[in-house]
């Protein structure tokens, strides 16, 4: 199998399947060739068996013609009475007579010549039969057998090539790629490895520039917060009411620039190390009550109220990303939820998948900010509308983590009855990632 194997994989994918037509046109040409000399032999003991017949035919025709001229002289005989017609009708009774005993020999003969020719034909008949029946059986058996080996080694090429594409698309770029298969699926494995290392490159160079100049940001961010800190404590003298509102709001605007330095790192980190998940099997019904209950005492001050539709469910994932979706989705929707509004939080499992889904009672998400929410550092108009600032990096930092587990989120029509932002997540339960690590494992 392993030499099959080699061999194999020295093809390309075009004389691999030329090979195939080769393989199965050989054993057709075989079994008719086969049926040719079958039915040759067939004719020629058909032809033995005719000309037999025919013997016997004209044998008959002569017995009738010996029959009707032995009857037309012993009418003679009966009619005329005389010496010469009887000396007449003797001599041909005897030549009849002597005549039938001799066809009677050769028609014994002919009879058990003609019985053995005839189980001959029946018993080569019923052999053809069978041959041809075999014949047909072994050609569908290896043409299966050649079109399984094919499929196969067509099949499980694009198998890895599919994944490998996922994972490139999930932001996997530190999985080596090594594609085994025919000559011309080796070749794109190949080109697949030249644009994960690429895009390896620009990811760790995107990285570098992001620490870098996180660092050179927070450096003198840091010093403009302290001096804006040591101005309201009037440290430095007294302060009137509008230099204490300058302090506050350079103060203010630290901490946001501070927190955006932040979520943007942990954006920068999340998008790079998507391959570098510590699986293992997260209770999401667990997780979820975890993170209502830090956020009781908010919701409480606010009276927003929670209704929850949660189902036991257990998926295969990073415990820290699935606890980072969550509590990034319940910041949102209580930070634009009105006070006395409702957030409707529901976990179920659907087709190997948990479905994640939470509504608020905001102003919602318009149709055309659907995909536009999760581009890094978009904020909707519904932010700007009611004042609230943010980094726009929540939902990014979400739809990351999401990715990095092979799932979909996305943003629904509100129900009929409500305004709200409605945002669904789908994961598969058991990762991709992990199934691949497992199988590896395994093998």
């Amino acid at each position: 199998m392993k030499l099959l194997t080699r061999l194999l994989q020295h093809l390309s994918i075009s004389r691999l399947a030329l090979l195939s037509v080769a393989l199965t046109s050989l054993p057709m040409l075989a079994g008719m060739v086969s049926a040719y000399f079958a039915f040759e032999r067939l004719s020629i003991e058909s032809q033995y068996t005719v000309q037999i017949v025919a013997a016997e035919t004209k044998t008959g025709s002569e017995l009738i013609d010996r029959l009707n001229g032995l009857e037309l002289k012993a009418r003679k005989f009966s009619s005329l009475r005389t010496d010469g017609s009887f000396r007449d009708f003797e001599l041909a009774y005897g030549q009849f007579r002597s005549w039938l005993s001799s066809f009677a020999d050769d028609a014994k003969a002919q009879k058990v010549y003609f019985d053995e020719k005839s189980r001959n034909l029946a018993n080569l008949s019923r052999e053809t039969k069978r041959n041809l029946i075999a014949n047909i059986i072994l050609l569908l058996c290896f043409s299966w057998m050649v079109l399984v080996v094919l499929v196969y080694y067509l099949h499980n090429p694009i198998r890895q090539i599919d994944y490998f594409i996922r994972a490139l698309g999930a932001g996997n770029f530190t999985q080596p790629i090594r594609v085994v298969g025919t000559r011309d699926v080796r070749f794109l494995g190949e080109r697949l490895e030249w644009l994960r290392t690429h895009l390896n490159e620009l990811e760790m160079a995107k990285q570098r520039f992001v620490r870098n100049v996180s660092h050179e940001i927070k450096t003198p961010l840091a010093t403009i917060h302290e001096g804006a800190d040591l101005l309201l404590d009037e440290v430095v003298g007294k302060l009137n009411q509008e230099q204490q509102d300058i302090a506050r709001i350079l103060v203010k605007n630290a901490d946001r620039m501070d927190k955006m330095i932040v979520e943007l790192i942990n954006y920068s980190q999340v998008s790079a190390h998507r391959a570098r998940h510590k699986f293992a099997l997260v209770n999401m019904e667990q997780l979820l009550g975890e993170l209502l209950n830090d956020y009781r005492l908010q919701l409480r001050n606010r009276s927003i109220t929670v209704a929850e539709s949660i189902e036991p469910v257990e998926i295969i994932g990073d415990k820290d990303q699935l606890r980072t979706i969550v509590d990034n989705l319940l910041s949102n929707a209580t930070k634009y939820s009105p006070e006395e509004g409702e957030i409707r939080l529901s976990l179920t499992s659907e087709d190997g998948h948990m479905v994640l889904e939470i509504e608020d009672d905001g102003p919602g998400i318009d149709p055309d900010e659907y995909e536009k929410v999760f581009e890094p550092f978009y904020q909707g108009r519904s932010s700007h509308a009611l004042g609230i600032k943010g980094t726009g990096l929540g939902l990014a930092i979400v739809a990351e983590c999401v990715a990095s587990h092979y799932g979909k989120i996305e943003v629904l029509e509100s129900h009929e009855d409500r305004a709200g932002a409605r945002l669904r997540i789908k994961i598969p339960m058991q990762s991709l990632s992990y199934k691949k690590i497992t199988e590896e494992e395994q093998g």
